[in-house]
């Protein structure tokens, strides 16, 4: 018979490996995206299984975080920039998606408890990665789309050398930014797996996400994923975790991405040239800077930037970073809110670096990395307003912020095993002093009566 928690288990699986999946309804044309999603219905479901097994949460004792108690800062902000949002709609659509993200993030927080349980949440990402590295190879081979557009994947036809593939998430620069967000963290738990078909597994699902990355011809994620593995050697050199086989590990990730810069070099060079000229970048900017001069307390409201914007610039995009589209949007306030929140973030997984424990030294280094090179992927373009990102974001951060809870709870286990093992030592002795006592002199004994 299948258990609360089994269900409670395949729910949580559901919702993180179908986050990049856009299969939805009830699409709206104010913000171009459906509001229910395939993931959201079993995070519906996982929450349905969660009320029930703690009995409304009377059973459990919950916790938020510092990463929550700012993402519901910024979202309480976000709700003061509709004092001057045109679209009002778009507004509360913006707000409607950071709380679906933030619930992950809450149930990740306070479930998390076990390292079997880190390895479960991180496996299901990674096979996402797996996933859309996959697609985004196939597409390639197709030079055009698979047949995915029930999963969100576009029409496209891969015919220019600057074609670009974007598995299912619509558009190659969220593609890239979703990849570098878990790259790091499926390099780095291969390096330290101890199981050699679970290495294996783990470094064919770095592959392709390596290749998807690639294809994706994203330089803002092309950047953000360099720098990260900067930071990744670097905090290997610091912990003192950059043993031969690592540094071997390494040297064949080099090899691999030297191969296919080297085999794409004339596709990469037309990318750098056809890309978006820089003065556009600079009049986005410029844009911006007046929107933000002009609302500098609680900016044109969340996802209003555009109507701002497309008089000046025909171009229905936002300003290509997010602090300035932050600052715009919900004002100068709103912009250091979401910048305290990344602190935060960081702060957080550092900590997990300074445990003395080689499997959560792993995951945080790859949660760290992955977030530095989201960082600056962002500084590029407006990637993490796009739901699906949020949501990978805050399930990296509901990890990180189980970590020193779980090496807490695994400390008091393995007291108490030490405090029962040493009752069963003193007790022993009076045991067998008992055990080897006549029997006629035991309690109980029948036959020194009449």
């Amino acid at each position: 018979m299948v258990s609360i928690k089994q269900i409670e288990k395949f729910f949580l699986g559901a919702t993180l490996f179908c986050i990049p999946f856009g299969l939805g309804a009830i699409f709206n044309h104010v913000v171009s995206a459906d509001l229910i999603l395939i993931t959201d219905v079993f995070m519906a479901g996982l929450y349905c299984v969660w009320f029930y097994r703690t009995n409304l949460f009377s059973t459990q004792r919950l916790g938020f975080g510092a990463l929550g108690l700012a993402g519901v800062a910024l979202i309480i902000w976000s709700v003061f920039s509709m004092t001057s949002a045109i679209a009002l709609q778009a507004t509360g659509l913006g707000i409607y998606f950071m709380i679906k993200s933030l619930l992950l993030y809450f149930y990740l927080i306070n479930n998390i408890r076990t390292k079997a349980d880190i390895v479960f949440v991180a496996n299901m990402l990674i096979w996402a990665l797996l996933v859309q590295g996959l697609i985004g190879t196939l597409q390639w081979l197709a030079k055009g789309s698979i047949g995915l557009g029930f999963l969100g994947e576009r029409q496209m036809l891969l015919q220019k050398v600057q074609s670009r593939v974007r598995g299912t998430i619509g558009y190659p620069n969220r593609y890239g930014a979703i990849l570098i967000l878990l790259l790091p963290l499926a390099f780095s738990m291969a390096i330290f797996a101890k199981r050699s078909l679970y290495r294996w597994l783990l470094i064919v699902a770095s592959g392709f996400g390596l290749f998807g990355l690639f294809l994706s011809l994203s330089r803002a994620s092309w950047a953000g994923f360099l720098i990260g593995m900067v930071f990744f050697v670097i905090l290997l050199f610091r912990r003192g975790l950059l043993k031969p086989k690592f540094v071997a590990a390494f040297f064949m990730l080099i090899v691999t991405m030297i191969i296919i810069v080297g085999l794409n070099w004339d596709r990469i060079e037309r990318r750098f040239e056809t890309g978006a000229d820089g003065r556009y970048r600079a009049r986005m900017v410029d844009i911006s800077m007046d929107i933000i001069e002009a609302y500098p307390i609680f900016g044109v409201g969340l996802n209003n930037y555009q109507w701002h914007s497309y008089s000046r610039f025909n171009f229905w995009h936002p300003v290509h970073n997010e602090f300035l589209r932050f600052a715009a949007e919900t004002g100068i306030p709103g912009s250091i809110m979401f910048t305290l929140l990344l602190i935060v973030f960081l702060r957080e997984a550092y900590k997990g670096l300074l445990i003395r424990d080689t499997f959560i030294n792993a995951v945080a280094i790859g949660i760290f990395c992955g977030l530095i090179a989201f960082i600056v992927a962002i500084n590029i373009g407006p990637e993490y307003q796009h739901y699906r990102i949020k949501l990978i974001f805050w399930a990296l951060g509901g990890i990180t912020f189980a970590l020193r809870r779980v090496k807490m709870l695994e400390r008091k286990t393995e007291k108490n095993r030490a405090k029962r093992q040493q009752r069963n030592e003193v007790m022993a002795p009076a045991m067998d002093s008992i055990s080897e006592m006549p029997t006629h002199l035991l309690p109980g004994d029948q036959s020194r009566r009449p």
